[in-house]
């Protein structure tokens, strides 16, 4: 009995799992974003969709200098599905240079759009990183490259790490229309706002969360002895 139980078990985690599909996105800096599938949303300083931040390449990173006017955005989108599936846990990390920001706000953001509405923005300036929806900041040393890393299971809350260390938790914007997609680089248009920011590389996907992929090893190792 105990063997057969456990046998449906282990079918049912192999076929949730291919069912819940995971995937992997990952941007390295070795090209421009649109031209690996991302979408580039960009403005200047006259409004009409020309122009953007200064760009280049640099030692496998996108740096964007918007120095020059307060009115240039330039930013990446990835429109896909991003929940987890059963078992899973969503995951979006960055690692960003803010070389220069000057104003009073972040020029640099990422936006995590759920699947069912709901929005996770973080600003990061030259300084300390925050949460205009939320509330929060967190200082940081300046002049120095971060790396970030954002972990949901739920889409609702989210552990936040920098620099492989857990900063603190939060929670999605649910008020937000935003869906389905995630979006880096120069978001913030106006408000006086110019920077010069350095992105090495921009990843999420889904993957096993920890307790059920050791779970699932221990029960797979228990019915392999039980076979012998």
């Amino acid at each position: 009995m105990f063997r057969r139980a456990l046998v449906l078990w282990l079918t049912g985690s192999v076929v949730a799992g291919a069912a819940a599909a995971p995937y992997y996105v990952a941007y390295e800096g070795n090209d421009f974003p649109e031209n690996e599938g991302w979408e580039r949303l960009y403005g200047d300083e006259n409004g009409e969709g020309n122009g953007g931040a200064t760009r280049s390449l640099v030692n496998g990173e996108l740096v964007l200098d918007s120095l020059r006017s307060p009115q240039i955005y330039d930013s990446y989108l990835f429109r896909r599905a991003l929940n987890p599936g059963p078992g899973e846990f969503f995951f979006f990390e960055w690692r960003l240079n803010v070389l220069a920001n000057n104003g009073p706000a972040a020029d640099s953001i990422i936006t995590i759009a759920r699947d069912g509405r709901g929005t996770l923005s973080l600003q990061v300036g030259n300084a300390d990183v925050y949460s205009e929806r939320e509330f929060w900041r967190l200082p940081l040393m300046p002049g120095v490259p971060h790396a970030f890393r954002v972990e949901s299971a739920d889409m609702l809350s989210y552990s936040l790490y920098v620099d492989g260390t857990f900063a603190r938790n939060g929670i999605w914007d649910l008020n937000s229309l935003n869906e389905s997609y995630v979006g880096f680089g120069d978001g913030r248009l106006g408000g006086g706002v110019t920077s010069l920011a350095s992105w090495d590389y921009v990843r999420f996907g889904t993957v096993p969360e920890p307790a059920a992929s050791a779970l699932g090893s221990m029960l797979l190792a228990l019915f392999l002895r039980i076979r012998k």
